[in-house]
């Protein structure tokens, strides 16, 4: 009998119907409710271990209150494997692409590579804030280090002085006629 409305419920496919003889019952299951946790879990997990593989460590993971020291803590790995990557990546260029480049003459004997340590900008500025207040800083490093083109103060007023200069001369020389000579004669 089973096997029969299994069957039944096979052949019924999209119509809405189907026939049951008057002793059997049919109840249909009532299906799991759920809000979407169990694939919002599953997409939490694959991306934390995306994460795990790709940085080493989980960042940014949602907590009630927030877990700062976690978050420091696992910029301080990234951090220690960027500067991994880095000594890696030295490594093979200066032991193997280098010399490769040097024996077809593309690159000089004993060139190598090496990256560039990281500056904090932050510290860098305050800094040369308080030494600027006691010594000269060239313009040139000040634009280099922070990407700002600077002037010094006195040049920038001489400058708009004379600029005003200028425009005044300029201003009187259209002012002034251009009389002939035998004008009053």
């Amino acid at each position: 009998m089973m096997a029969r409305a299994e069957q039944m419920m096979g052949d019924m496919g999209a119509a809405a119907w189907f026939i049951i003889d008057k002793e059997e019952e049919l109840e249909f299951a009532q299906g799991v409710s759920t809000n979407g946790d169990v694939y919002r879990n599953f997409i939490n997990l694959c991306n934390n271990e995306i994460s795990l593989l790709i940085s080493g460590a989980v960042y940014g993971q949602d907590t009630v209150n927030g877990n700062r020291s976690k978050d420091e803590a696992a910029q301080e790995v990234l951090w220690q494997k960027v500067l991994a990557d880095q000594r890696f990546i030295e490594q093979e260029i200066n032991t193997k692409v280098l010399p490769a480049l040097a024996r077809h003459g593309i690159v000089k004997e004993g060139s190598y590579m090496q990256y560039s340590e990281a500056e904090d900008i932050n510290k860098l500025f305050e800094f040369a804030t308080k030494l600027m207040v006691h010594k000269n800083v060239p313009n040139e490093w000040i634009e280099e280090k922070f990407g700002v083109p600077v002037f010094d103060k006195e040049k920038e007023d001489v400058l708009k002085s004379d600029s005003k200069k200028n425009a005044l001369l300029e201003r009187e020389e259209k002012l002034k006629a251009s009389l002939p000579s035998n004008f009053f004669d």
